[in-house]
């Protein structure tokens, strides 16, 4: 073997082993790049969820604050979609809030309640501290009242009533969440109030004449008052006259005695 076979074989062996060297190299800087990488953690997404509106004329403004440009009113019972945005202004916390014909805007989360759906009481109905009949309380929920329903667990049913004056739990029989009679119920309530017994006979009978809902259980059961209360009133100027028309026969029977002697 020539001298110069002995030297181009070893050229070839030096420059295949520098050759890997460099590769192992490069693989080794590549490595420490990528594991110089670290991933920025994903920014939490908003959970959009339904609301319901428990405070009549509720405002939507175009910017979280009291003094924001007004763009529309919230209906007590509506339904709106909470986009998961919240700002707190002073002590007053603003949700962002979307309705049902698209306008978007903030509004005092105090008039709405997530996670929810609308219902109404169908009688008069005690409120529970808790999902127990041991936790009963004084205050009352009455006929066709509106309640925003939150969680359900066997049976029972967390309500929040009206302007949030009252809170609780339910028993899950007690209340409907049929869109009709919601409905029905929150139009009857804002014309005469709760149906706790005092109404007024001209506007529930004018609210009978014209309400669209005459099917609706709160309906029905208003005519069955305005029915009774109608009866009642005939009956008491029926003993009034009887009362008059004895005073009368009275006093002609005194004249004739008088008149006699």
């Amino acid at each position: 073997m020539s001298k110069n076979t002995v030297f181009l074989g070893a050229v070839l062996a030096f420059a295949t082993v520098f050759s890997s060297c460099g590769d192992s190299k490069k693989s080794g800087n590549e490595q420490t790049k990528e594991a110089s990488v670290v991933e920025a953690p994903a920014e939490p997404v908003a959970e959009v969820v339904d609301a319901i509106c428990v405070y009549d004329g509720l405002s939507l403004r175009k910017e979280p604050k009291r003094q924001g440009k007004w763009v529309s009113s919230i209906s007590l019972g509506e339904k709106v979609t909470f986009l998961g945005d919240t700002v707190k202004e002073g002590k007053v916390t603003y949700g962002k809030v979307k309705l049902s014909d698209g306008k978007e805007g903030w509004v005092s989360d105090y008039g709405i309640v997530t996670n929810a759906k609308a219902g109404a009481v169908m009688k008069e109905s005690p409120v529970y501290r808790r999902p127990d009949m041991l936790t009963v309380t004084q205050t009352k929920f009455n006929m066709a009242d509106l309640v925003a329903v939150g969680e359900e667990k066997d049976g029972w049913v967390s309500v929040v009533g009206k302007k949030r004056t009252k809170k609780g739990w339910l028993r899950a029989e007690d209340i409907t969440t049929d869109s009709k009679e919601v409905t029905a119920a929150v139009l009857l309530s804002k014309e005469l109030g709760s149906l706790d017994g005092n109404i007024d006979l001209e506007k529930a009978q004018a609210f009978l004449e014209n309400t669209p809902f005459k099917e609706s259980m709160f309906v029905k059961a208003l005519k069955e008052m305005v029915e009774q209360a109608s009866s009642e009133e005939r009956s008491d100027i029926e003993e009034g006259q009887e009362d008059d028309f004895e005073g009368e026969g009275e006093a002609d029977s005194d004249q004739e005695e008088g008149a006699t002697e």
